[in-house]
């Protein structure tokens, strides 16, 4: 019995031993796998935090838990590697970037150098006495290095999207006036191609927005001109409106529709990729680099917008694009209009009937396509019309200019004509007021015809009287009347021959006096030994460049308290050239090739800003 209890005792012993041995690991295990867990978040909170993957968990055990920090390690280490490599391309492509973008702008330069000398010496050329042969020949230059410029144009504005350097501008803007000015620049091609052109903007769209307006003209301009190219008949149409209406600004929806060739399904994702063109074949019908969809893309994806395309071969196409732009005026012509008169519209084209009666909101718009159906209707009709908008397309067979005995109502008639034919005189015998507009057909110029044609001066209960818009100054009379700009006096800093003899010449034929130096060293000279009105700069110049001739040309006029105007004429077009202009002290910047009537422009500027601080 004695050694059984004993023996007993003694498994109980054993046991008490084992299960303590086993607490005691227990307790260790866990305290040692509560400092690995601690470590290693510890660890990943810190790599998280400084993105350094160069730090280590501690391995503490050479047990399992031990392998655990290792494989930890392990990962990081890779993820190490990974990072390094990622920094690595990273670096690489934005050198090549970089690379690729000095190289296009130092090419620009050098391309645009040579171009500024063919387009300048073929326009002096064609200003002499030439025979019909040679003005021709002459023209054809002329036209088709200024095609070359615009591809090279491209290719820089192309760079410039990828490499994200696109910058914009905050000004404020008309964008009715903007869409107007873009379809006043296409009008000769739609006229040429006899291509119905519609302007057709919201009446509910504010009067101005903040915002880029250059970048929404060239994105404008691009897709009226692919629009009008690939439209051999009927009707090219430019919207512009509201898509959704935010307290401070709003979303804008600006779409070009056409009537033209379409594009197969199998080409629509290519459209906006670089070089790419719907119709790629050799036989192509169209030419074009195929960069200014991808250029427009680019400029309103910068802006934060997005570009949107519906086509159908064979049934036209709809470009266009939807950007957020602030408002900085609300107010809207619309309620300036006549309302509660019944209109009869006759016009051929279903797209400017569209958008007249969008025009004539708050009256009763009646809409025809012929002259014929328009005279029966205004014939016929019960109650009578208070105007008629007469297309002259269809004057004849409305009954005008035909010799037709018919006793027309004294109804007010506007003529709707393209720009060449506003000379018309078909309704020289109509028996009421009549006026004539211009297609397409601008909100504020229709208000100003209705003014006029229903002689709401005297009817204070009509709309108010509006005058029409002054017409800006052609460009043909900036360098046709010179009288102003005779008696000064030109500084021309230039090394390159042929600009040098460009630049004179032009400056000859503004009738200004000029002086040359051939590189700041020598413009520096000329600026301490005699006064002049203007100086006009190149940038690269042997011995002293531009900037450098700039800025001592500034130091100068600190000590003496005077202030020449001085104008960059360069090829650089970059925009940090720009910056550095300005940082240089630079006044005005033209790019090259310079036109006569641009330098004349600038020219006569600073003469009548001198003349104002005179005075």
């Amino acid at each position: 019995m004695d050694s059984f209890l004993l023996g007993l005792a003694a498994m109980g012993l054993v046991a008490g031993v084992a299960i303590a041995w086993f607490v005691y690991r227990a307790r260790r295990t866990r305290v040692s796998m509560s400092q690995v867990v601690f470590d290693l978040s510890h660890a990943a909170n810190a790599i998280a935090k400084n993105k350094d993957f160069a730090i280590r968990a501690v391995r503490r055990t050479d047990d399992g838990v031990g392998m655990l920090v290792d494989a930890f390690n392990q990962m990081i280490s890779q993820i190490e590697l990974y990072d390094a490599r990622r920094k690595a391309e990273v670096e690489r492509a934005e050198e090549s970037t970089v690379a690729k973008s000095r190289f296009l702008a130092t090419m620009s330069h050098e391309i645009r150098t040579p171009i500024n000398g063919i387009l300048g010496m073929t326009q002096l050329l064609l200003d002499t006495e030439l025979n019909n042969d040679q003005a021709e020949f002459g023209q054809t230059v002329h036209q088709s290095a200024e095609h070359l410029l615009a591809i090279i144009n491209d290719i820089l504005d192309f760079s410039k999207g990828e490499a994200e350097r696109f910058e914009f501008e905050e000004i404020e803007f008309s964008l009715s006036d903007l869409a107007t000015e873009c379809t006043n620049a296409v009008m000769t091609v739609a006229r040429d191609k006899k291509l119905e052109l519609v302007t057709e903007i919201a009446p509910k769209l504010p009067s101005s927005f903040l915002g880029d307006p250059s970048r929404i003209r060239q994105v404008l301009l691009n897709l009226l001109s692919n629009a009008l190219k690939f439209t051999s008949s009927g009707d090219v149409v430019l919207h512009a409106s509201v898509e959704t209406d935010h307290e401070e600004s709003a979303l804008i929806r600006v779409e070009v529709r056409d009537t033209g060739i379409g594009i197969p399904a199998d080409r629509v994702g290519r459209l906006f990729s670089a070089f790419s063109q719907a119709d790629a074949s050799d036989s192509r019908n169209f030419g074009g680099t195929g960069l200014g969809l991808s250029i427009s893309k680019q400029i309103v994806e910068a802006m934060g917008g997005s570009m949107f395309v519906r086509t159908k071969e064979g049934e036209g196409s709809t470009f266009g694009f939807l950007v957020e732009l602030k408002v900085a005026d609300r107010t809207s012509e619309t309620d300036r209009f006549p309302k509660g008169m019944h209109v009869l519209v006759i016009e051929s084209s279903g797209a400017t009937r569209a958008a007249l009666q969008a025009m004539l909101d708050g009256n009763d718009v009646e809409l025809c396509a012929s002259g014929l159906a328009g005279r029966r209707k205004m014939l016929d009709v019960d109650r009578p019309f208070d105007l008629i908008m007469l297309d002259v397309r269809q004057t004849e067979d409305f009954g005008l200019g035909i010799g037709d005995e018919l006793a027309f109502p004294p109804v007010p008639l506007i003529l709707l004509a393209p720009v060449d034919a506003m000379g018309t005189q078909a309704a020289s015998n109509w028996p009421e007021r009549w006026g004539c507009i211009a297609k397409p057909v601008r909100r504020e110029h229709l208000l100003w015809c209705l003014n006029d044609v229903l002689d709401t001066s005297s009817d204070d209960s009509k709309s108010e009287r509006l005058e029409l818009p002054p017409s800006t100054t052609s460009a043909s009379s900036l360098c046709d009347d010179s009288a102003d700009l005779r008696g000064m006096r030109v500084l021309v800093a230039e090394d390159h021959p042929v600009n040098q003899r460009i630049a004179t010449c032009y400056l000859d034929k503004l009738e200004i006096e000029w002086v040359l130096a051939e590189n700041g060293e020598e413009a520096i000279t000329e600026f301490k030994k005699q006064r002049f009105d203007l100086i006009l700069m190149d940038l690269q110049m042997p011995v002293v460049d531009g900037l450098q001739a700039t800025r001592a040309i500034r130091e100068l006029e600190v000590v003496g308290g005077t202030h020449t105007p001085i104008i960059a004429m360069t090829a650089s077009v970059l925009e940090e050239d720009r910056r550095q202009c300005v940082e240089a002290g630079f006044d005005d910047y033209v790019a090259k090739p310079v036109k006569l009537r641009e330098l004349g422009a600038r020219l006569r500027h600073w003469r009548d800003s001198a003349l104002q601080t005179a005075a």
